[in-house]
C-alpha cells in the first residue's frame, strides 16, 4: 500500500521547487544525478517527493546554487 501523498504543502512541493530550480539552471536531472552520484531515476523520484533526506536536499540546493529554503517552501495553490 502506497503512503498518502501529502499534497502541495509536503514533499511534492519540495520535488517541484527542485524540478523548477534545475529548470532554470538549464540542468537535466541527468546532470544532476551525475554530480551526486546516482542514477536519473533516483533523480526523477526526488521531483516526485519521494525519499528525499535532508542531507540529500542541501546537496541539490549547492549544485543548483539555491538556499535550501527555498526548495523547501510550499507551492501556492491557486485557492489559496
Amino acid at each position: 500500500m502506497a503512503p498518502p501523498q501529502m499534497g502541495q504543502k509536503g514533499p511534492i512541493a519540495v520535488g517541484q521547487r527542485i524540478r523548477e530550480a534545475r529548470t532554470r539552471r538549464g540542468m537535466t536531472q541527468a546532470q544532476i544525478a551525475k554530480k551526486l552520484g546516482i542514477s536519473y531515476q533516483v533523480m526523477q523520484r526526488y521531483e516526485r517527493g519521494e525519499k528525499l533526506g535532508v542531507a540529500r536536499l542541501f546537496e541539490i540546493a549547492e549544485i543548483l546554487d539555491v538556499d535550501a529554503a527555498l526548495l523547501l517552501q510550499p507551492v501556492k495553490l491557486p485557492d489559496e
